[in-house]
């Protein structure tokens, strides 16, 4: 996962793209899996799994 942040510039650059994939419509899940998957590291689904996206999604929303 750390791999994956620094090839994306960094944890600031992570949370302005998934920032703008939400502005842009996107779910919170949707934004996290599609910044991650820009990674190409196939870490998508798992980046959303490990961050518990989830269970805050299901309980906050």
């Amino acid at each position: 996962m750390k791999k994956a942040i620094d090839k994306l510039g960094g944890i600031k650059k992570v949370v302005a793209k998934i920032r703008s994939k939400k502005k842009a419509g996107k779910t919170f899940k949707k934004g996290i899996m599609e910044v991650f998957e820009e990674a190409g590291s196939g870490l998508g689904g798992i980046a959303a799994e490990i961050l518990g996206i989830d269970g805050v999604i299901k309980n906050c929303w």
